[in-house]
């Protein structure tokens, strides 16, 4: 399976990130890509307070389902995360979306109090699913999420043999991002995709910048090449046989013990 990486650099103007996704869509399909990561709240990011970032929950629902049906006649489908509508503040969602429509795959459940995600967003309260994606299923983790390891195993347990890390993680804890994709695959038995935007932002008082990665971690916890275009897309070919290979040579799933947590 061939996927595509864009770690672009999140623009304050929703235009301009519509347009530069639009563009990756189109270079995915000319290249044979089944799929395309792009990096977390790909729309608009998280620059406003938090009534302005609630404002803006509704607009970019339609902008994912708008870009949703530009991107199913490419025979493409995309994964991000964006500001969705919730009960008491918005969520940020990640989704799936294609030929098969908007599928939700999960809202972010742990917010990073470093940045004040938790005064402006309301936290997700259900377990990650995964959908299909050609002759597989994949699943989503949203940047702090990774940290936590509940979140890639609900997915692994759905059916996942792909996980996509959408991100805007801070040049800081660059390493801490590359530990965890590599251990994240490792539990998964299958890939972690980690796409982080590249750039910097202003949030609150400090200007955050970020290190534009694009990590694709095997079931053997190895990091694979990628050829990377001119517009900035990295391109991977993924052996699914492989994850299948690791999960019936070592049957996890077989003596998998949540009940006990």
């Amino acid at each position: 399976m061939r996927v595509a990486l864009y770690p672009f650099a999140v623009s304050e103007e929703p235009q301009r990130n519509l347009e530069s996704v639009r563009r990756a869509l189109e270079q995915a399909a000319r290249e044979g890509a089944e799929l395309l990561v792009l990096p977390e709240l790909w729309i608009s990011s998280f620059v406003g307070d938090a009534d302005a970032i609630a404002a803006r929950a509704a607009e970019d629902e339609r902008f994912v389902a708008a870009m949703q049906a530009e991107a199913a006649p490419l025979g493409v489908s995309f994964i991000g995360s964006a500001l969705a509508v919730g009960t008491r503040a918005p969520r940020n969602r990640a989704h799936l979306a294609g030929a098969g429509g908007v599928q939700m795959l999960g809202d972010k459940a742990h917010l990073f109090r470093l940045t004040g995600e938790h005064l402006a967003f309301e936290r997700g309260s259900a377990a990650p699913g995964a959908a299909a994606v050609g002759t597989t299923r994949v699943g989503a983790a949203i940047c702090y999420d990774l940290r936590f390891p509940e979140v890639v195993r609900a997915s692994w347990r759905a059916g996942a043999e792909i996980v996509c890390c959408v991100a805007q993680w801070g040049l800081p804890r660059t390493r801490h991002l590359r530990a965890l994709t590599l251990g994240r695959a490792v539990e998964l038995q299958g890939y972690v995709l980690t796409v982080n935007r590249s750039g910097q932002a202003t949030l609150g008082r400090s200007v955050v910048h970020y290190g534009g990665e694009a990590l694709v971690a095997s079931p053997d916890g190895e990091f694979l090449p990628s050829h990377t275009t001119a517009l900035g897309l990295h391109l991977v070919t993924l052996d699914l046989e492989l994850a299948r290979t690791r999960r019936a040579e070592v049957p996890v799933q077989r003596d998998d013990q949540a009940r006990v947590w």
